[in-house]
């Protein structure tokens, strides 16, 4: 791409979070470098599901909007999957109207930097939480650590439940022969 050069390029949500997307985004993103090669990307359109169902049915799939040579400050994330029906080609296809909402909140300048207003499904995310993210910018909810108990106190619990059980059982049986 040439220095301000502008790409808008549909990706697999995978190539926001895999490891190897995590070190070319790293290499693009990082705000230390030179901005001669820096990109911004200021803009992610996560496209609805079954936008591409005739090609690759169950692959999500998004848009990323980028200039190269210029820094990015923050990176935008529209999620056109929010509250929204399910797209199909023959039932319910993708049309351009579907766009507008996206459109209104892109704003007119092709390169990203209008003004923005956040919204439920246009929301900003800094540079320096996408490096705390290490370069992943699928901006899934990062879940917190799993907790797991002891061995022992799954087996207390289950002793638990079956002597409940038990207990229940035995007072059904006593009031089927005491009738």
């Amino acid at each position: 791409m040439q220095p301000n050069g502008r790409a808008a390029i549909v990706l697999p949500d995978s190539c926001l979070s895999s490891e190897a997307a995590k070190k070319i985004w790293a290499f693009y993103l990082d705000p230390t470098k030179k901005s001669s090669t820096q990109c911004n990307l200021h803009t992610i359109l996560k496209l609805p599901d079954g936008v591409f169902a005739a090609y690759a049915n169950g692959v999500k799939a998004c848009v990323i909007f980028l200039q190269k040579g210029t820094k990015t400050d923050s990176v935008w994330l529209y999620d056109m999957r929010k509250n929204i029906k399910k797209f199909t080609t023959k039932s319910n296809p993708l049309r351009i109207e579907h766009f507008s909402d996206f459109q209104q909140s892109f704003g007119s300048d092709p390169n990203g930097k209008n003004q923005r207003i956040e919204t439920e499904r246009f929301k900003p995310h800094p540079i320096e939480e996408i490096v705390a993210r290490k370069y992943d910018i699928s901006f899934v909810e990062m879940s917190q650590p799993k907790t797991y108990q002891m061995p022992n106190e799954i087996i207390d619990k289950m002793i638990a439940d079956y002597k409940m059980k038990i207990i229940a059982l035995e007072s059904l049986k006593d009031n089927l022969t005491s009738r």
